[in-house]
């Protein structure tokens, strides 16, 4: 069975592809949860999770409105889009993406405390479709 390997800077995520049988194909993959927080500067709030988090943990920016911080159990994508943050976040199963959803979404509403940012996280089922 192929195996396709997107490289996304410091980290990796495999994919297998699978055929149900009404032949739709599909893409195992880690457990995925997404949110999208409403505010005007969302630039700054990654800079400022980005520059926090390092210290700890691995965070590193992508490109201009685009940054990664991963834990070792699991890891969010951040992106900047207009008035908009979109977290995006990955895990090797359930415990770590609780783990990485509450470290992101901690320090995220209490960065944006003043700004009331609230993040509410949307789990996706198990597989994506291809």
């Amino acid at each position: 069975m192929p195996v396709t390997i997107r490289p996304t800077g410091l980290f990796h995520r495999a994919e297998y592809p699978l055929v149900c049988a009404a032949g739709h194909s599909y893409a195992r993959h880690m457990p995925h949860a997404h949110a999208e927080v409403a505010t005007p500067t969302p630039d700054r709030f990654i800079r400022q999770l980005v520059s926090h988090l390092s210290h700890k943990i691995t965070a590193e920016w992508r490109s201009p409105g685009t940054a990664v911080i991963a834990t070792d159990d699991g890891q969010c994508t951040l992106t900047a889009g207009s008035e908009v943050l979109v977290l995006d976040a990955t895990a090797d199963g359930a415990e770590g993406l609780a783990h990485i959803q509450d470290v992101v979404g901690r320090h995220l509403e209490r960065f944006g405390a003043r700004a009331d940012l609230r993040v509410q996280w949307r789990h996706d089922g198990p597989a994506i479709k291809a």
